[in-house]
């Protein structure tokens, strides 16, 4: 199972994109912050990351 790490500050946001690709078969992991999604990303290897790129702490394109 493919897994995909969702990088959003809003919850109705990540439970919506979590909620769509856990239908669709996707292992779903949530960060809500650039310093937890660098944590997720480092523990889970994540095939994919969906990040939004207007976070609160920094620009999102940072993290990628």
């Amino acid at each position: 199972m493919k897994t995909i790490l969702i990088v959003d500050d809003e919850p109705p946001v990540r439970s919506l994109y979590g909620l769509v690709l856990r239908r669709n078969g996707y292992h779903v992991i949530e960060a809500d912050s650039e310093g937890v999604a660098l944590d997720m990303a480092r523990n889970h290897l994540p095939d994919l990351i969906l990040s939004d790129i207007f976070i609160l702490e920094s620009d999102g394109v940072s993290l990628l």
